[in-house]
């Protein structure tokens, strides 16, 4: 069973092809995410949970309107500080959904810290709506305080000492086992999850590199960079890669030619916490694939210290202004040739 709630959209959400952007709608789950805990009176549970894993899947192009959109959760998997849910977005009336997203949480982790063991009323709480749907039957009191918290600044030593790291390709919200100390806490594979996996694709050594220039207002109030934020840095040096111009963007192509990208899926690793800095952050971005009329793409987004803390891979369809699949162009695949993705050994 799940909950439903009612997300209003803003005129300043559209990106420059009339289409409500793709970062804007992960910050709308997180809305639905707050007034989901709100109303169970697990208000302070949102202000200490980080995102870790969110794969998206665009399925219809969401255009403004006064209507507000509906967005139902339906809890996938809980464990003792873990949660992954599912959000499904659709118009107001209309039968059909526009989005599906699958967002993996650590619970009780504040910004520098991994996660512990939630209380019990707390996990019980998410258990009865996994189970029941019934979102405040066990909701007896409100988490008062974090729990217990272990500092990562001793892993992040460790990494920096040469620790391989380790990142599998979906997150696991279902193993009661805890993992070893990380940046954030190790993604496994789980055979429930909505979306099928990617290859374990990973940029390769010859790769289109841009530099990213941080605001402040990409913070959020407790001076990190959020998940909104993390999707816009992936998108912006997507759009700057052009394989035969360095002083146009691949969307001058597009529109030169009557091309749309539609954004189809999005799966993006959050690796490490990480605030705004006057040093810009790299992405490196190659092609995983090229089809006839789609391609994928994998980015991963470094500091100045190389740390490694976000990963995404990105599908693309190329359509008319009739909103169908056209032909990629030779010049946009032509990337392929210059800055192809390797598989990750295991």
């Amino acid at each position: 069973m799940a909950y439903t709630v009612s997300v209003p959209m803003r005129w300043l959400d559209l990106d420059a092809q009339g289409h409500v952007n793709a970062s804007v709608v992960v910050a709308m789950s997180q809305q639905a995410w707050a007034q989901f805990l709100a109303e169970g009176g697990q208000s302070q549970l949102f202000e200490v949970s980080r995102i870790i894993k969110a794969q998206v899947q665009y399925l219809a192009p969401i255009h403004y309107s006064v209507e507000p959109l509906t967005v139902s959760i339906e809890l996938l998997g809980v464990t003792s500080y873990r949660v992954r849910a599912e959000f499904t977005f659709s118009y107001k009336g209309k039968g059909y959904a526009v989005m599906r997203a699958s967002i993996g949480r650590l619970l009780g982790a504040d910004s520098d810290a991994d996660a512990d063991t939630l209380p019990e009323d707390a996990r019980a709480w998410f258990q009865n709506f996994l189970n029941a749907g019934q979102i405040g039957q066990v909701a007896a009191k409100a988490l008062t305080s974090p729990p217990p918290l272990a500092s990562v600044k001793a892993a992040k030593n460790n990494q920096n000492a040469g620790v391989a790291e380790k990142v599998e390709p979906l997150a696991a919200m279902v193993s009661e086992e805890k993992p070893e100390l990380e940046p954030y806490a190790e993604a496994k594979p789980e055979a429930d999850s909505p979306f099928p996996d990617f290859p374990k694709w990973r940029v390769g050594p010859s790769h289109h590199e841009f530099s990213y220039a941080l605001r402040p207002a990409d913070t959020r109030a407790d001076g990190y960079i959020g998940p909104a934020a993390a999707f816009n840095i992936i998108a912006e040096a997507r759009i700057r890669m052009n394989p035969v111009s360095t002083t146009s963007t691949r969307m001058d192509e597009a529109a030169a030619l009557g091309i749309i990208w539609a954004l189809v899926r999005q799966d993006v690793d959050f690796l490490a916490p990480f605030k705004y800095t006057l040093e810009p952050l790299r992405v490196h971005t190659s092609y995983a694939a090229v089809g006839n009329t789609s391609m994928t793409l994998v980015a991963e987004v470094l500091d100045s210290d190389d740390t490694a803390l976000i990963r995404s891979v990105t599908v693309l369809v190329a359509t008319d202004s009739d909103g169908k699949p056209t032909p990629v162009p030779e010049t946009t695949a032509h990337g392929f040739d210059l800055w192809p993705a390797t598989l990750a050994t295991l």
